[in-house]
């Protein structure tokens, strides 16, 4: 498996504040806007539901990535988003990381 395991980085342009109103209450979420090697915006685009507004837009540290990995198949690449890459942020080796939760995603199947 591991000489199929892939890790790549997509650059972050800017983080969207994202609110959400229930019942009087306000929460907020943070969602990354990143940018691929061609430079499209992601296949992530940011899709909020009716009840979510963004409320800023915040530019992202020059150098910050959104870290993904998976597993090459027969039909192509399959990922996960592992995390991001900040500079000035301790982070772990991805590999590493991809390798972790692969794991634990297998053992999590079978019991």
């Amino acid at each position: 498996m591991e000489d199929r395991i892939w890790v790549g980085k997509d650059v972050v342009i800017a983080w969207a504040i994202v609110q959400k109103e229930d019942i009087g209450r306000k929460t907020f979420t943070v969602r990354p806007l990143t940018m691929n090697w061609d430079g499209h915006l992601d296949k992530y685009k940011l899709n909020i539901g009716n009840d979510r507004e963004v409320v800023a837009v915040i530019p992202a540290a020059p150098e910050t990535y959104q870290v993904s990995g998976g597993v090459k198949g027969p039909d192509g690449h399959s990922g996960m988003v592992l995390g991001y890459q900040i500079p000035g942020v301790i982070y772990p080796d991805w590999r590493s990381e991809l390798i972790e939760r692969l794991e634990r995603e297998k053992e999590g199947g079978q019991g």
